[in-house]
């Protein structure tokens, strides 16, 4: 055991969460009850197969200097980049990585379709690093039914091989791309000689690893993976992809690297589509279930640890997990037991999707078949993600679970073992080493460059010299 959960255990850091978020452990085909979690380590989840474990030298990551680890940022869904306001100096209303770039200098950005599969948007991880014309496999492109060839890219790391890894850093549905990306390695879906070990490390925030409930209640059918219903926020959501696709003008804008592919673009163009099959959103896209649905969906994660071995991904030996699990978003009602998000301006964004998930309510049926739990498992959330969604699959090996006080115990910043999950409970995000982002509209740059306007100058020294206000 490393020298850092010896000084975690002898500190006494592991302590149970002040609020008690449920959560329940999956068993195929059973509903199971619930339990709390606490922070503390997690001996028994770790087999007799890797009783070596102890044996392995710890790695820690390089965050500056000469010996510095290439690190790779991974965006989810709906992710926005950096915005800037054209007429005003510039100025940066939102950045996606912002938090991560303040730490990490010069990291390499990446930009998988936003809509895509985990494996097509782990295919375009690949070459967007490497190098090459991104080819989706033979199989799967004709198991789906698009092209097999896509885009070509220089690569942002050309000199990406076992001997000189990566750091691979998601967000949401970047993180499970992330690690399907490291899951296509180690089978040598590339046919390159590749390898799990090409991954140094794994950095997960808000990872929905076993699948979030809100498709469902956005229109998705349970137990379907990929049917939407037609009067429903999805199918609107569908129908809006397909018309930017449709309008070469708005598939330059957004580049949702999706047109070509699934044969999006006008009949004209070369594509398949009519304006009334734009509307409708009737394409190989979407009714092939090769789409973010499928792998966003509870019953579409459950794929990844109850399907084929073959399609399990199993933990490298010298890679190093980290799972942040942010937490403390909500409260849980004692007298119905729904959970409400805590009133914050952090927390403002995100609280209608908090409010549904916190209360959604499935049928019997629907809990026995698709969820295997009870609704309520799912309740406790972090505005756009349920807690239980962000425990690591049933299969992969916890070595702790930590729950996060201070930031000198963030487990980034020390040597730790490889090849297990640090599961790291997060209710303040300013303890962590690398996520302390700020709401959409509400980030410091904004802020600090709109004091610097001289109209906002006048208006501050009008309201202190002549109204005496302040």
């Amino acid at each position: 055991m490393s020298e850092f959960i010896k000084n975690l255990i002898n500190k006494n850091t592991l302590q149970k969460s002040n609020d008690e978020i449920h959560y329940a452990s999956e068993s195929d085909g059973s509903i199971e009850g619930s339990s709390v979690y606490g922070a503390f380590p997690v001996d028994s989840s770790l087999s007799s197969d890797n009783s070596s474990i102890e044996n392995i030298k710890d790695i820690q990551l390089v965050f500056e200097g000469e010996n510095k680890d290439t690190f790779v940022l991974v965006p989810g869904l709906l992710s926005y980049g950096t915005i800037e306001l054209p007429f005003f100096d510039g100025i940066i209303v939102a950045d996606y990585w912002r938090d991560v770039k303040e730490q990490i200098d010069d990291p390499y950005l990446t930009n998988p379709n936003p809509f895509g599969s985990l494996h097509d948007r782990a295919v375009e991880l690949y070459y967007q690093i490497k190098g090459g014309q991104v080819d989706y496999g033979h199989s799967h492109s004709r198991q789906f039914c698009h092209k097999q060839l896509g885009q070509t890219y220089e690569g942002l790391v050309p000199d990406w091989s076992p001997e000189n890894p990566i750091v691979l850093i998601g967000k949401g549905y970047g993180a499970t791309t992330a690690l399907h990306l490291q899951h296509l390695l180690s089978t040598n879906f590339f046919g390159q000689h590749t390898s799990g070990s090409m991954v140094k490390g794994v950095i997960c925030w808000s990872a929905p690893h076993r699948g979030s409930i809100l498709p469902y209640y956005l229109g998705l059918v349970p137990g379907s993976k990929c049917i939407v219903n037609p009067i429903s926020v999805l199918q609107l959501l569908l129908s809006l992809i397909h018309l930017i696709c449709y309008f070469s003008f708005l598939d330059r804008f957004f580049n949702l690297h999706l047109s070509d592919q699934w044969y999006l673009a006008p009949r004209n163009e070369g594509g398949e589509q009519s304006f009334c099959s734009t509307l409708t959103a009737r394409s190989r896209f979407t009714y092939f279930g090769d789409n973010f649905l499928a792998d966003w969906s509870v019953e579409g994660s459950r794929m990844r640890y109850y399907g084929d071995e073959k399609d399990k991904h199993i933990l490298d030996s010298r890679c190093v997990y980290i799972n942040y699990v942010s937490t403390c978003q909500t409260w849980g009602s004692k007298i119905t037991g729904h959970h409400w998000p805590r009133l914050s301006w952090r927390n403002l964004p995100t609280t209608l999707i908090s409010i549904i998930l916190g209360r959604y309510k499935f049928t019997p049926e629907v809990e026995q078949s698709v969820l295997r739990t009870s609704s309520s498992t799912f309740w406790p959330n972090d505005g756009s993600l349920s807690i239980y969604s962000q425990q690591p699959p049933p299969h992969q090996q916890i070595l702790m679970n930590i729950s996060l006080d201070q930031r000198l115990y963030d487990p980034i910043e020390h040597e730790i073992t490889p090849g297990v999950w640090y599961n790291v409970y997060v209710d303040d995000r300013t303890q962590t080493f690398l996520f302390d982002n700020d709401p959409f509209l509400a980030n410091l740059p904004l802020i600090e460059n709109i004091l610097k306007w001289s109209i906002v100058k006048k208006f501050n020294e009008f309201l202190i010299h002549d109204l005496k206000i302040v």
